[in-house]
């Protein structure tokens, strides 16, 4: 069989720095978009302004959609993936129900890579 939802990965010059995206070929028109291309221009100049080297996600949405990012700073990747991961676990669970888990095990480790940043590193988190 096989696999769907296939992840591409492109090499990005983002602010003069060579970025890996990773996302899947589904979301390649969206995020081709110049809205989107300066929203990884924003998390670039945050990375290189703090001088930052640790993992963290962020939130990115323009036009209507949101999406949740891995950004892996010392590989200089960013993983794209749909917001709290939601279509990613719902893809998961129903391929592992019938027992077709090698088409999704992509997926899997794709959206493993961004869960497992740790809340505390995410911008998305306020301290009160």
């Amino acid at each position: 069989m096989n696999k769907i939802h296939s992840l591409k990965s492109i090499s990005k010059e983002i602010l003069a720095q060579s970025w890996t995206l990773t996302y899947y070929e589904d979301f390649e028109e969206v995020l081709s978009r110049p809205e989107f291309l300066k929203q990884f221009e924003y998390i670039v100049e945050l990375v290189t302004k703090d001088e930052t080297s640790t993992s963290f996600k962020w939130t990115i949405d323009a036009l209507s959609f949101q999406f949740l990012v891995g950004v892996f700073v010392k590989n200089k990747e960013i993983k794209i993936a749909s917001k709290n991961l939601s279509y990613e676990l719902a893809l998961i669970d129903f391929h592992h129900n019938v027992g077709r888990h090698r088409e999704v095990s992509d997926v899997k480790k794709h959206a493993e890579a961004i869960a497992s940043i740790p809340l505390e590193r995410s911008p998305m988190v306020i301290d009160v």
